[in-house]
């Protein structure tokens, strides 16, 4: 495998998501101060573009999404979603029953930074077992679910070259499974977040 920095945007994103230690409370509260920060920059651009006032408002929504990324657990899932803002279209969020909260919390986020990306959560019943959760990697995710997607809507158009899985988050086992599903189909794309940088990182099948 090859690893550099990842410069493109995809239209479908497949993410496991882990258990976090902060209150729930605290990181929602956290996402929504993102949103009306956001929208307060907006509303003052249409008023005064590259005012001082929104420069320093952009600096305080910098700081809130580095404290955002900075949540154990759940920040790189945050992180790797920013990265394909804009552009992605699709999310598929891998969780167990021990992470139904977590999920909740990451839809929450999708809404508020990205309101017309489709959330597609898709539970792991058997978190234990290597070849079921490949299986719902492989089959559920790459064959019926895009099928399933692109006959719902004609502009979509998504291919498996469209769509990359984040290896970060989630279980041992969730990340082993996603990395047996794409290694051998050169199509199929992957990235991580790096735990230092909080940069992602493209991760090329060579």
């Amino acid at each position: 495998m090859e690893l550099k920095e990842l410069q493109n945007k995809y239209k479908g994103l497949i993410v496991s998501i882990s258990k976090i230690k902060v209150p729930d409370k605290e990181v929602v509260g956290l996402i929504d101060e993102v949103s009306k920060l956001e929208k307060n920059i907006k509303s003052n651009l249409k008023i005064a573009k590259n005012s001082v006032d929104v420069r320093s408002l952009e600096k305080q929504l910098d700081n809130l999404y580095i404290k955002l990324f900075g949540i154990e657990g759940i920040g790189q899932t945050f992180r790797a979603i920013m990265k394909h803002q804009g552009k992605l279209k699709v999310c598929w969020l891998l969780y167990t029953d021990k992470s139904e909260n977590e999920k909740d919390i990451v839809i929450h986020f999708l809404k508020k930074v990205q309101p017309d990306m489709i959330p597609r959560p898709i539970l792991i019943e058997n978190p234990s077992s290597l070849t079921s959760i490949h299986k719902t990697v492989n089959t559920e995710i790459f064959s019926n679910e895009i099928e399933e997607l692109n006959s719902l809507d004609d502009d979509l158009k998504l291919e498996e070259s469209d769509v990359i899985s984040d290896i970060t988050g989630g279980t041992k086992l969730m990340s082993g499974a996603i990395i047996m599903a794409c290694m051998v189909f050169p199509e199929r794309n992957m990235q991580y977040v790096d735990q230092d940088s909080i940069e992602l990182i493209d991760v090329k099948n060579v």
